[in-house]
C-alpha cells in the first residue's frame, strides 16, 4: 500500500510541474479507492460522466486512474470534450481535474478484460490552530 501511495504522490508531484496552482490546495485521499474489472462484451462504464456531479462529490479534486493491465482491443478512457482516448496500459497513471470540462466514458473492448484502480484526491478543511 506505501508503493501504491508513494507512485501516486509522485504522480501528483509532475502533474503539478504542469498545473502549479495546485499546490496551494488543501487535498488528500479520504475516499476509498475502487478495483475495478470490466469483463466483454459489455462491462465497462461506458456512460459519458465526470466526477464531482453531486453534493457528496463536490470536493474531489483530482481524480486518477492506473491501467492494471494492458488492453490492445479498444478498452481506452475517452475524454468527450478533449478529443482524447487514452489507451490502457498496464501501470500507466492518468490524473484529471474532476469537473465537467473532463467528462470521460470507458471505450468498451468487446473481446479482452480491462483492470483498474481509481479514486480521487479531495479538498480538506486546514486545522486552524489557535494559541
Amino acid at each position: 500500500m506505501v508503493n501504491l501511495l508513494n507512485f501516486l504522490w509522485d504522480g501528483v508531484k509532475k502533474y503539478s510541474e504542469e498545473f502549479p496552482i495546485i499546490k496551494e490546495a488543501d487535498f488528500g485521499l479520504i475516499e476509498d479507492f475502487n478495483i475495478q474489472k470490466y469483463t466483454p462484451p459489455a462491462g465497462g462504464y461506458k456512460s459519458t460522466h465526470f466526477e464531482n456531479e453531486s453534493l457528496r462529490t463536490c470536493k474531489r479534486f483530482l481524480t486518477w486512474m492506473i491501467y492494471l493491465n494492458t488492453v490492445e482491443d479498444e478498452g481506452e478512457t475517452e475524454f468527450v470534450y478533449l478529443g482524447l482516448k487514452e489507451k490502457a496500459v498496464e501501470g500507466k497513471l492518468l490524473i484529471w481535474p474532476p469537473s465537467f470540462t473532463h467528462a470521460h466514458r470507458g471505450v468498451i473492448s468487446k473481446t479482452e478484460k480491462k483492470y483498474i484502480m481509481t479514486g480521487w484526491y479531495s479538498l480538506i478543511e486546514p486545522e486552524i490552530f489557535i494559541d
